[in-house]
């Protein structure tokens, strides 16, 4: 195929494996793809997986060594990334995307500039242990700040699902003139009646977000609430919860439970708590940035307790599982009028 590609997005994971970002840049580009656009994802090899592919339209070329990410992550990484420059610019692109300020933005601003293309550069979601924002891990060693003030100099377009992390940046880095907007995540809206009971639904998430000791803390203090869990398997339940797994549509879950907990220490734009309040549902939060910024933009649905506060959490669920009335069904940014304002910014700057 010889055309050029309208937008290439380098990513270091796509499906199977991908988060929050990866599935929103899914929704996007196979929206796209509908409607007559060109775009190609660049990715890293997974063993089990082919290295060309279509999903949803989309071309997907997944790049480096195999053998070397298995063995060794860090050589598999840097192989990678070289493959995966050769392979955007082979593309010809008319916009590179990317997802986070690391070594796949640094990629995608260099082949942007062999390529002759515009980069547009996706802020991801919450930070780590010690660090509230992306923005904000980056900017905790010298060599990382070094790196992402290089990044910045090269005039990325800068587009964040949430104005915290915006904020982070600018405040972090020497980030004036950079060209900034806030595109939230987009969500899936149930078209279900609701069948509300007296449940609680907990998403068990991944990684640094591990939070099963709290969970189990605040289900333990509420024995006569049901609790739904759904995600990845958590040992050692509570005889009042239950494990759903990975549900397939959240969406129509959050339609039959009065609320919703989060109990991450950091969040960027939590799209389970977005999907809760779509659904007419209460979320209760730890403090962080992400779950705060809901609370500014929609107060009749979030509560906020301090952070590993089991005891404030275990109050709050009571007092939202006592109150008369559910808070009204809130309009939330939905995948089609995400997919509009990422079509009109790909249109601006290719």
């Amino acid at each position: 195929m010889n055309s050029r590609c309208d937008v290439v997005l380098i990513s270091g994971s796509f499906w199977p494996r991908q988060g929050g970002a990866e599935r929103q840049a899914r929704v996007v580009l196979g929206s796209l793809v509908r409607h007559g656009w060109r775009c190609a994802v660049v990715t890293q090899a997974l063993p089990g997986e082919p290295r060309r592919d279509s999903i949803d339209g989309i071309e997907v070329y997944r790049v480096g060594s195999k053998l070397a990410l298995s063995r060794s992550p860090r050589v598999g990484m840097v192989t990678a990334a070289a493959a995966s420059l050769t392979q955007a610019v082979a593309l010809r692109p008319r916009v590179i995307w990317t997802l986070m300020l690391g070594s796949q933005s640094l990629v995608g601003a260099v082949a942007a500039r062999i390529a002759g293309a515009r980069h547009v550069l996706r802020l991801t979601g919450g930070g780590t242990q010690e660090h509230r924002s992306e923005p904000l891990v980056r900017a905790a060693s010298p060599a990382s700040r070094l790196a992402v003030q290089a990044l910045l100099r090269t005039g990325p377009t800068v587009v964040a699902p949430a104005r915290h992390l915006l904020k982070d940046l600018y405040e972090s880095f020497d980030a004036e003139g950079v060209s900034m907007q806030v595109i939230p995540n987009g969500v899936t809206v149930s078209e279900e009646g609701v069948r509300r009971r007296p449940a609680v639904l907990w998403y068990a998430r991944a990684g640094s977000e591990t939070s099963d000791s709290v969970f189990r803390e605040v289900a333990r203090r509420l024995p006569d609430v049901e609790f739904c869990v759904m995600g990845r398997e958590v040992e050692a339940l509570p005889a009042n919860a239950t494990s759903l797994g990975w549900v397939k549509h959240p969406e129509r879950l959050m339609r039959e439970v009065t609320a919703l907990i989060n109990t991450s220490r950091t969040e960027g734009s939590p799209n389970a708590a977005l999907q809760a309040i779509a659904a007419g549902a209460s979320v209760v939060g730890f403090e962080n940035l992400g779950i705060l910024e809901l609370m500014e933009d929609y107060p009749d649905h979030v509560s906020v307790v301090p952070q590993g506060d089991a005891v404030a959490m275990a109050d709050a669920i009571q007092q939202v599982l006592s109150a008369p009335t559910a808070p009204p069904v809130a309009a939330v940014p939905t995948p089609a009028t995400v997919v509009e304002r990422w079509r009109q910014l790909f249109k601006e700057t290719r």
